[in-house]
C-alpha cells in the first residue's frame, strides 16, 4: 500500500522501493529483498510518456526465456541459462480468456504468440475484460510484463 496516495501501486505508477540486498535464484537472478520501509509514490505516468523507453527495453531474444515452450522444468533452468525472469514484450493483438481451474476458481489467461511460438499464460494483475476482448483477439496491441516464476517453473515445456 503506499500510504501517501492511499491505494497499491497500479500500472505506470513511478515509485521508490527501498531495497536490503540481492536474493537470487537460478531461475530469478535480479531478485533483491524489498526493506520493511514505506515506499513512496513519485507519479503517475501516461503510456506516451513511457513508449520511448518501453520500446528500449523491448525484449529482443528469439526465444522467451531461452526455451521454445510456454513452461519450464524447473530443473531445465541451468540448461538454459536463465540470465533475466522478466521480459517486457509488446504483444499483438493478444486474445483474452475467463478459464475455469479443477477447485481454484476462474483463472484469466492471455495467448499471444511470440517468435513464432504460441504461448498461453496466466494474467496475475486485475483487469476486467472489456467485450472487445472476452474470448477473441483484443483490438489492440499491448505491452506484457512476463515473468518467470514459480507457477511458470512447475509446469513441463510443453512445446508447440
Amino acid at each position: 500500500m503506499l500510504d501517501e496516495v492511499g491505494r497499491t501501486v497500479q500500472p505506470l505508477d513511478i515509485v521508490t522501493v527501498p531495497l536490503e540486498r540481492p536474493v537470487p535464484f537460478s531461475y530469478q537472478p535480479e531478485n533483491w529483498l524489498i526493506a520493511e520501509r514505506p515506499w513512496r509514490h513519485l507519479r503517475t505516468v501516461e503510456v506516451a510518456d513511457v513508449r520511448d523507453l518501453f520500446e528500449l527495453a523491448e525484449y529482443s531474444e528469439p526465444a522467451l526465456f531461452g526455451n521454445p515452450c510456454d513452461a519450464l522444468n524447473l530443473l531445465e533452468v541451468p540448461e538454459y541459462g536463465i540470465e533475466d525472469s522478466l521480459a517486457l514484450l509488446r504483444v499483438e493483438y493478444p486474445t483474452f480468456e475467463l478459464r475455469e481451474r479443477s477447485g481454484n476458481g476462474p483463472q484469466t489467461r492471455a495467448s499471444f504468440e511470440y517468435a513464432g511460438v504460441e504461448y498461453d499464460l496466466s494474467v496475475t494483475f486485475e483487469h476486467e475484460l472489456g467485450t472487445d476482448e472476452a474470448g477473441g483477439p483484443s483490438t489492440s496491441n499491448w505491452w506484457f510484463t512476463i515473468s518467470l516464476g514459480d507457477e511458470i517453473l512447475s509446469g513441463n515445456c510443453r512445446r508447440p
